[in-house]
């Protein structure tokens, strides 16, 4: 059967989306003309518009149990389970992570066909086309596992961030004020938005004073929620740095 409606789950922040670029582009080669709505968070109406080449729609993943990602109200759920039953997918996939909480509202979306990771320590879903979660591997690497699986070309790893005008004229006057010079700046990006996930700021300071030493021009750049670990890092650097964390 070849699917008109696909529904991939991935209610995820920036970076987790960004690594799964490939795989939708992989995706999007082996289904053409098939409309692929991402069940995602929010924010992630940016990343549609930014990638509308291999998704069509977002579609606010509504929460489940044991998903931190989004606040889990059971009556907003079961609307939204309700509604995907009524006009069932073709094809939902599953690109969220292990499975262990999320495969269950996968399956409750009522879809001809499914796809995706299930924990390796427990049995696959009964139907459809499902791969033990392998650890070990970059997450781009392990999407595209999930690419193949599907008969979709998995060698393409490449990621990618169109660029749009509306980018170029933020950036020109964000930065404005620093003349800055094409190619003598390197770009330093502290934060995260988990705590686990970011280097101290001291070794991004010394990383920094070192790109500094080479001659380049340092540019801090973050979230406005990541505002304080830019200026906790351009405080510990002995050289200069361009702060524009919160601005672009």
């Amino acid at each position: 059967m070849t699917p008109h409606e696909i529904l991939v789950v991935r209610a995820l922040a920036l970076g987790d989306m960004l690594c799964s670029v490939p795989f939708l582009r992989a995706l999007r080669a082996r289904h053409p003309e098939a409309r692929i709505t991402l069940v995602g968070l929010p924010w992630a109406a940016s990343f549609v518009a930014r990638f509308d080449r291999y998704v069509d729609a977002l579609c606010p993943f509504p929460g489940w149990p044991g998903i931190p990602e989004a606040p889990y109200e059971p009556e907003r759920t079961e609307r939204f389970v309700a509604a995907s039953r009524r006009r069932p997918a073709d094809l939902a996939v599953q690109a969220h992570g292990s499975g262990r909480d999320i495969n269950g509202f996968l399956m409750a979306l009522g879809a001809t066909a499914r796809a995706g990771f299930h924990p390796p320590d427990a049995s696959p879903p009964t139907d459809g086309t499902w791969l033990p979660y392998p650890t070990g591997r970059h997450e781009v690497r392990r999407l595209l596992l999930l690419a193949d699986a599907m008969g979709a070309d998995a060698t393409d790893d490449r990621l990618e961030w169109p660029v749009r005008p509306d980018d170029e004229a933020e950036l020109a006057r964000a930065v404005a004020p620093a003349r800055l010079v094409p190619g003598a700046y390197a770009v330093v990006h502290p934060g995260a938005s988990r705590p686990i996930n970011r280097w101290p700021a001291a070794r991004f300071a010394a990383v920094a004073d070192r790109l500094a030493a080479r001659g380049l021009a340092v540019v801090l750049t973050g979230s406005g929620a990541e505002s304080a670990a830019a200026a906790d890092v351009a405080a510990r650097m002995s050289a200069p740095a361009v702060d524009l964390a919160g601005r672009t």
